[in-house]
């Protein structure tokens, strides 16, 4: 399980939701449902959804210091 969730985030941003992961996954994971959750956050984050146009990149492609919709917390 671990795996797939190290993956997931690997893909966060890049992942077009198409199902195959969930198709060939031999252990019935339901991949899908994690790769959404993360996809849903990029576009809350980032408004940013992956395969809409192909020459943006993934914002995690990307480093900016401040990022507008992310809020440091104070330690």
């Amino acid at each position: 399980m671990m795996f797939h969730f190290i993956h997931a985030i690997h893909l966060a941003g890049r992942c077009t939701e198409c199902g195959e992961c969930e198709r060939a996954c031999p252990m019935d994971i339901p991949l899908g449902k994690l790769k959404k959750k993360i996809n849903m956050d990029m576009l809350d984050l980032f408004d940013y959804v992956p395969g809409i146009v192909c020459e943006d990149k993934p914002p995690l492609y990307t480093f900016k210091v401040e990022e507008k919709k992310i809020e440091e917390h104070e330690l």
